[in-house]
């Protein structure tokens, strides 16, 4: 079995190599990196489990996928709990990439501060039929 992600050793910040067969899906695989690298602090009692729409414009996949990320860092800050799950779509509009996603809150509250996802070195790439990206992030 192949996994979707998996953290890679830096030596200031935080890490993520994430694949996936489609651009959307490693966009939702992002996602799901970024709750695992904010750790698990604890459930969270009565919370709400609550549907966040997101809609994002970008020239390039990469832009598109830094804002992604740091608007779910921003939620996360907000609402003090994480977003380990969504739906992304990726539509193009003329020279724009636009990103429309329904991400669902956990209830799991967090341990780690993540304050960015980074451009550092950010490239998305198709190789041999499947998505692929490494992702840095500001901790």
């Amino acid at each position: 079995m192949i996994m979707p992600f998996w953290e890679v050793k830096h030596t200031a910040d935080r890490m993520v190599e994430v694949e996936s067969k489609t651009l959307p899906g490693l966009f939702e695989e992002a996602l799901k990196a970024l709750c695992f690298l904010y750790g698990k602090a604890g459930v969270k009692k009565d919370v709400k489990q609550k549907r966040v729409n997101i809609r994002l414009r970008a020239k390039s996949p990469e832009e598109l996928l830094v804002l992604f990320l740091n608007e779910i860092i921003f939620l996360t800050e907000r609402e003090k709990l994480t977003f380990p799950s969504g739906k992304v779509r990726i539509t193009r509009e003329g020279e724009d990439n636009l990103l429309t996603a329904s991400v669902i809150n956990g209830k799991l509250s967090y341990s780690t501060e993540i304050k960015s996802a980074t451009y550092h070195n950010l490239k998305i790439k198709k190789v041999k039929n499947r998505w692929r990206t490494r992702i840095v992030f500001d901790v």
